[in-house]
């Protein structure tokens, strides 16, 4: 009349009397392999290699060497976008990342699954990066809130779609085959780009830019172009030394930090970007412990997030940047913080607390995401915007370690968000605002970017000059004239 009792927290066998006395009993491994119950899920890679239990950190394993390969393709793709430009960048990011993620479907062993996932994360989150700098560089400052919400907009709506297309296909293999056609969508639609003409301008190339602008023109209905608007062109790079010497990689990045006011603004950004993120991912792993079903769960989180995506359209170009900014993480740490000493046992006002949250954490994100492209210079925007999502993934995996807090206590997490949040707020007050400024060009425009912006500027509460009147300070519109900041318009 012997039992066999499943010990869960051990993955054992444990052999017994059957009694609630447990004295003598042995105890093995499960060697007849696992039985799975689906439900609404299907199998996985860790499913079919059985990656549970004793075994059950392979599977995380892979989630990190892919985190690893993102944050190291953002140095990569960084480097690329700025030496060789940014369709090179995407090119190469974009195919090894396809490849890489077809090796799975021949391959079981981990530590081959584990280098196929980490040249795959190295092309999944750069490519999209390198991509909106490319387009934020042809777009002018008064429509470069709409490139913002075009793009957030567009996540939250695939974001919104995918959990339902896995349900459809129910199969792991389709997920990874649909992530290489869509890479290969993105090779083939590079095709019918150009290349950014601010990067050919910093790259020395002038010829290109002209003729990739005229042609531009001519498209949209231009014909003729004056010969002011070409040596508007001519711009000063730091492509070369008066002796002609190359430009160093290290030194252009280090570039980023070399200024004081680019400095500053660098630092900052990029702690802002580390907590906001951190944030973010941590409260979206909080989804898991509302009970629901999880696709529905997820798409409807995700989808709260298109009101957001909206007021970036209709305010940011009036309200500018850094007052919604700070708005969004400190209401969101705020109602984190509320949520963690009232101690609620009411599901709806912890689900209406998770909401605003979510919406907060995702205005931030959006809101900050556009600043890098807009602060950096053009010289070394690439790297910039890069490295900031490097700062950013290593917010993302500490995030979950965040989320991890819950098995201590169930308010745990959302208390330090609260704390978290408000750092992040009072960090992006100090970022200048980039409503209605032109993408400085060189380092000396970064540094000199937003110089007579005050503190607590606010465009709505500002009368915008025009370009033809003379300065608030009494200087005439020199900065404006001075070579490159036509093409800051791109």
């Amino acid at each position: 009349n012997d039992s066999l009792v499943y010990v869960r927290q051990s993955c054992l066998l444990e052999f017994g009397s059957g009694t609630s006395d447990r004295n003598g009993t042995t105890t093995d491994y499960c060697e007849g392999g696992w039985y799975y119950e689906y439900n609404d899920l299907y199998p996985t890679m860790s499913t079919e290699n059985n990656w549970v239990c004793g075994d059950a950190w392979k599977q995380y394993v892979l989630h990190t060497t892919f985190w690893i390969g993102s944050m190291s393709g953002y140095v990569t793709s960084g480097f690329l976008a700025d030496k060789f430009g940014r369709k090179v960048a995407i090119c190469v990011l974009a195919t090894i990342s396809a490849l890489a993620n077809l090796i799975p479907l021949f391959i079981n062993q981990h530590l081959g699954l584990a280098i196929a996932r980490l040249v795959a994360g190295m092309g999944a989150e750069s490519v999209c990066s390198t991509i909106f700098v490319l387009v934020m560089e042809f777009t002018i400052p008064e429509r470069r809130t709409l490139i913002g919400f075009v793009w957030a907009f567009s996540w939250t709506l695939m974001a919104s779609a995918y959990p339902w297309y896995a349900d459809l296909i129910q199969s792991w293999r389709g997920l990874v085959i649909t992530n290489s056609a869509l890479s290969a969508v993105i090779l083939v639609l590079l095709w019918f780009v150009p290349e950014s003409p601010s990067w050919h301008l910093t790259a020395g190339r002038r010829d290109k830019a002209v003729a990739i602008l005229t042609k531009i023109a001519r498209v949209n209905g231009l014909r003729d172009i004056s010969e002011d608007d070409f040596k508007a062109l001519q711009i000063k790079t730091t492509v070369t030394t008066s002796s002609g010497k190359k430009r160093s990689f290290l030194k252009d990045t280090l570039a980023l930090v070399a200024t004081p006011r680019l400095r500053r603004n660098t630092l900052v950004l990029f702690a802002g970007w580390f907590l906001i993120c951190l944030c973010y991912n941590a409260n979206t792993l909080e989804l898991s412990h509302l009970g629901l079903n999880v696709y529905g769960t997820y798409s409807i989180a995700i989808a709260f997030e298109l009101p957001v995506n909206l007021f970036t359209i209709m305010a940011l170009d009036r309200l500018g940047r850094r007052w919604p900014n700070v708005a969004f993480m400190f209401v969101g740490g705020a109602v984190s913080l509320v949520m963690a000493l009232i101690r609620t046992d009411s599901a709806g006002a912890t689900l209406a607390m998770a909401v605003i949250t979510i919406v907060c954490y995702a205005g931030g994100y959006n809101i900050t995401y556009q600043l890098a492209s807009e602060i950096f210079p053009t010289e070394i925007r690439g790297r910039g915007v890069l490295l900031k999502r490097l700062f950013g993934d290593i917010g993302s995996c500490l995030g979950a370690d965040v989320a991890y807090l819950v098995e201590y206590d169930r308010y745990l997490p959302v208390l330090v968000l609260g704390a978290l949040s408000l750092l992040a707020s009072i960090l992006l007050f100090f970022v200048p605002d980039t409503v209605h400024e032109p993408l400085p060009q060189t380092i000396e425009d970064g540094e000199n970017f937003a110089k007579n912006q005050g503190l607590c500027f606010c465009p709505i509460l500002v009368e915008r000059i025009s370009p033809d009147e003379p300065k608030a300070n009494g200087k005439q519109d020199a900065e404006e004239d001075k070579p490159g900041h036509i093409t800051s318009h791109l």
